[in-house]
């Protein structure tokens, strides 16, 4: 229920592990109704075992809902950065992020930093809102509830926005998401002969190799252009796209869907 955990450095702090003090999460099974980090100095939950592996640091289970947070530089550390509002290690299981009005800002980098990531989100965030570390395991697992779409502005005119609508999808040790993605052209214009990359948001990993068991497919296409001129390109993690080939410099308008699992 509402409580307060502001004017301070950390609202939630978890300190270093010890022989007294073993690897745990630093939330498991919890939840934080219209909690309250005002006036927050360096994050408002912070693990220092935020990079020390499996099932240190994180969170399991658990759920934050209508979250009231601001900065103020007096209460901060100088020691410690100011990077992230939630700075955290390991998390797993199924957990829920609710924003409400004023919900965790950015930092000097972002909002959530997870070092790895093995669980599903849901809720009112944007998936931008993440950013994960080197053992990321499946950023994928993102599930907004709106996420906003990401525009592209057309070579010469218009634009092209894509917007990401996910599901829990195929059995696993993990939620692996069913995604359909739209992709809305207004008056767009390109050149012809010189494919456009769209810009994909933030977090969107499409499959690739045999990671995914059901591939991306187009499934409508109102925009007159073929299927074959609509192209995502998949190789890795890092190669990734998807891109629009125009025949002529005719305005388009219309969308496309695509849809699929992701990994």
């Amino acid at each position: 229920m509402r409580t307060h955990l502001g004017y301070s450095p950390f609202g939630i702090y978890q300190e270093a592990f010890t022989t007294n003090f073993p690897k745990q999460f630093i939330m498991y099974d919890a939840r934080l109704m219209h909690t309250r980090f005002e006036a927050i100095g360096n994050a408002a939950i912070y693990s220092e075992n935020w990079n020390i592996g499996v099932d240190g640091g994180g969170i399991l289970n658990s759920r934050f809902e209508n979250v009231g947070f601001s900065w103020n530089s007096n209460f901060k550390l100088p020691q410690y950065p100011r990077d992230y509002a939630v700075k955290i290690g390991h998390c797993t299981g199924i957990n829920y992020y609710y924003p409400g009005a004023s919900g965790f800002q950015k930092g000097d980098v972002n909002s959530w930093y997870v070092h790895m990531n093995d669980a599903s989100w849901f809720g009112g965030f944007q998936m931008e809102d993440f950013d994960f570390g080197p053992s990321t395991g499946y950023p994928s697992a993102l599930f907004p509830e709106k996420q906003n779409a990401t525009v592209t502005n057309a070579p010469v005119s218009g634009e092209a926005r894509l917007t990401v609508i996910k599901q829990g999808g195929t059995a696993g040790n993990h939620l692996k998401p069913y995604a359909t993605i739209y992709i809305g052209l207004t008056r767009y214009v390109g050149i012809p002969g010189s494919p456009q990359k769209l810009n994909l948001p933030k977090n969107l990993i499409l499959p690739y190799g045999n990671i995914s068991p059901i591939p991306l497919f187009i499934s409508a296409n109102s925009t007159g252009l073929p299927n074959s001129n609509i192209m995502i390109t998949s190789t890795s993690r890092t190669n990734q796209s998807i891109q629009i080939s125009v025949p002529d410099s005719k305005p388009i308008t219309g969308f496309i869907k695509i849809e699929g699992a992701l990994p």
